[in-house]
């Protein structure tokens, strides 16, 4: 799951983190994740996104 955010949200906080910290990090965000979001039988988790998306034809 927290590669749907490492590559954007999460690097501004990353790159300013020594490489434990940012394991530290990585780990908390980790489980946070998890407790949040658990894994389906599948292996998949369901996020949320509370926005709705038009697509217009012109």
């Amino acid at each position: 799951m927290r590669r749907f955010t490492e590559a954007t949200a999460m690097r501004p906080f990353l790159d300013k983190l020594t490489p434990a910290e940012a394991a530290a990090f990585t780990r908390a965000y980790d489980e946070a994740l998890g407790s949040a979001y658990p894994l389906l039988p599948d292996g998949s988790a369901l996020m949320p996104f509370r926005r709705m998306f038009f697509t217009l034809k012109v």
